[in-house]
């Protein structure tokens, strides 16, 4: 556990900077991706939608399995994405890998949903969404899962 938090620390101290979008792993949205066989608890998982807390977002989101957390820069992260930043959320696994971090997102209380990629496993993205409100990330990376609330606000 020390281990994971010194992780985190160095990981935030270095990605606190604004940086180009080319320094972030994923510049934008990928292509839906399909898994050829989705084990059951993945698939529960994903149809879990879990709150966000209150009406102001986080800096850090932690997984429901607490085997991941997302740093929030660039708050607060909006839907459409502003023109003068990004959303960029830095993830933290305690197992990282280097297996691509898939993404599951779904808009709570509809059937929105939009799949990501972060390449080279959980550490910095960019995520923008198509809608702002309350969404569920369901992670995969590697043989690990964890499920994830992030609000994005509506861009004023």
């Amino acid at each position: 556990m020390r281990g994971f938090v010194a992780v985190y620390v160095i990981a935030l101290a270095l990605t606190s900077c604004t940086g180009s979008p080319t320094a972030q792993k994923t510049p934008g949205p990928s292509p839906p991706v399909s898994s050829p066989t989705p084990q059951p608890t993945r698939d529960a998982a994903a149809q879990v939608s879990l709150p966000c807390d209150g009406g102001a977002q986080k800096r850090v989101v932690v997984g429901a399995e607490h085997k991941i957390e997302g740093a929030l820069f660039g708050r607060p992260l909006v839907s459409p994405p502003a023109r003068d930043r990004n959303n960029k959320i830095l993830w933290i696994a305690k197992q990282p890998g280097r297996d691509d971090l898939m993404v599951s997102a779904s808009l709570n209380g509809t059937d929105l949903q939009v799949q990501r990629r972060v390449e080279g496993g959980p550490g910095p993205s960019i995520i923008n969404v198509p809608r702002p409100g309350c969404w569920t990330f369901s992670l995969n990376w590697g043989s690990n899962h964890d499920v994830v609330a992030v609000r994005y606000d509506a861009l004023h």
